[in-house]
């Protein structure tokens, strides 16, 4: 029997719903007027004028809090897991950011 893995991959389209159970404050608009919030381990990024999403995965459990970053360009999301753990993303190329480095942009 072949043990190696398949040469197929998953690749994730459209995000349907939206967590407002035990949550509050976790929708904002980005600095392109796109929406941004999660839904169970993902942060979606859903333009709504072109009808499109693009996702953050650098979660491995599930997110329960998102705030905002004020320039719009970057966000700070929690998840669940124990311990807990947080993450920092760009809105543009959906990667992560050290935490350092919102906090060296907002200086004069």
């Amino acid at each position: 029997m072949d043990q190696t893995a398949p040469k197929s991959q998953l690749r994730l389209e459209w995000v349907y719903g939206y967590r407002g159970h035990q949550v509050r404050s976790n929708l904002f608009y980005n600095i392109n007027n796109e929406i941004v919030y999660f839904v169970a381990g993902v942060g979606i990024v859903h333009n709504y004028g072109e009808h499109k999403q693009r996702f953050f995965l650098g979660h491995d459990d599930e997110i329960i809090s998102l705030t905002l970053h004020p320039d719009k360009t970057q966000v700070a999301t929690g998840q669940a897991a124990t311990p807990t753990a947080s993450e920092f993303w760009h809105l543009t190329q959906l990667e992560k950011n050290s935490p350092h480095a919102a906090l060296t942009k907002t200086r004069p």
